[in-house]
């Protein structure tokens, strides 16, 4: 059986992070960074943040070890929304579905 609830942290998780970067994290670094995907193990101690980036000069690496350094203030923003009762550990992972989509066109 499907559990709703992992779905529907999934979805809030993926709000609050895509919301912390547009709006409360101030690093030019991190302009056009989106959270793409959220994965949450299914006994919520892990979450594997999926994200892609657009007219961003910088590396998909250098990306990921700002956010890794912002890791912190995304689990302050998780724990201020109350939603879960402990905050998971948070790994990033580049996005790669658009440019394998580019390389099939």
């Amino acid at each position: 059986m499907k559990s709703f609830r992992l779905e529907r942290l999934q979805n809030e998780i993926k709000k609050i992070l895509n919301n912390a970067l547009s709006t409360k994290l101030n690093d030019p670094r991190l302009d056009w960074v989106i959270v793409s995907e959220v994965v949450l193990s299914k006994d919520l101690n892990y979450l594997k943040v999926y994200y892609s980036h657009f007219n961003n000069p910088h590396s998909h690496d250098q990306i990921r070890e700002l956010l890794d350094k912002a890791s912190g203030f995304f689990k302050k923003q998780i724990a201020g929304a109350k939603l879960m009762r402990t905050i998971p550990e948070i790994t990033f992972f580049y996005d790669e579905t658009e440019e394998r989509a580019a390389r099939v066109d």
